[in-house]
């Protein structure tokens, strides 16, 4: 788990700049200790004035990281930055604004793709859990070694996504506890596995796969996408049992 933090503005700041910088240094040393796959990184923009950072401004700090911004799972930020310049910042994005540091979200500030967290009120462990529940059940898309998946709609019972499956890949033979899928050809051909059933599949084919039986797609010659429908009470990416794995995954 990557989390790029981002500092207050020079404008947004409400508290003392070295408190916070010491609490969030604090914050990030205590959830290393605990967990191994945890790391992260500060990107340190106290000495803008966010009402005349310029796009430059953000283009030259983001290069001073060594690496894209896309390789973060998510963004902790505590500066409306991200949103003004949504175009360099499409991770998955906790902020703590209003709670924090600004009296509110300026007027326009659109947050999408994203959740707030009140920084004051979470020790390391919490933090920890917030960000791995948040970051494995609302990341809206993720490369995958048979190719990749991204959400496209989050609500409350269903979800839909979609998927490619890359030719000749092929997604582990899985079941899930929690959920049913519909799973809709909308591109492509290769084979459906469910249960003992392997079968041919193409384009505006549609396949049902209840609870807790087990799945799987293959890629053909041109690969395979997928629109994929989930419903169930809970959704989360870690409900999956991989029961056999051409890439070695447990």
């Amino acid at each position: 788990m990557r989390i790029l933090f981002i500092t207050p503005a020079e404008n947004e700041f409400k508290r003392e700049k070295e408190g916070f910088f010491d609490a969030l240094g604090k914050l990030i040393s205590e959830i290393k200790k605990g967990h191994e796959d945890f790391d992260a990184e500060i990107l340190d923009i106290s000495g803008f004035n966010i009402d005349r950072t310029t796009v430059g401004d953000v283009r030259t700090k983001l290069e001073s990281l060594g690496h894209p911004v896309s390789g973060f799972d998510a963004i902790h930020t505590f500066s409306v930055l991200p949103f003004i310049y949504g175009v360099y910042f499409q991770n998955f994005i906790i902020y703590s604004l209003k709670s924090a540091f600004l009296d509110e979200i300026p007027e326009g500030i659109k947050v999408l793709n994203g959740i707030c967290l009140d920084f004051d009120k979470f020790e390391p462990e919490p933090f920890y859990s917030f960000y791995f529940y948040h970051i494995n059940n609302q990341k809206i898309y993720e490369k995958r070694p048979w190719g990749w998946w991204k959400t496209l709609i989050i609500s409350d019972g269903y979800k839909i996504k979609q998927f490619y499956v890359a030719p000749r890949q092929k997604l582990s033979l899985q079941t899930h506890e929690y959920r049913s899928e519909i799973w809709v050809i909308a591109s492509g051909s290769g084979e459906i596995t469910i249960g003992d059933s392997v079968v041919k599949a193409k384009k505006g084919d549609i396949f049902t796969i209840e609870r807790k039986t087990m799945h799987r797609a293959s890629g053909g010659e041109k690969g395979m996408t997928i629109a994929e429908i989930q419903l169930g009470d809970y959704l989360g990416e870690d409900d999956i049992k991989r029961i056999e794995d051409i890439y070695g995954r447990n």
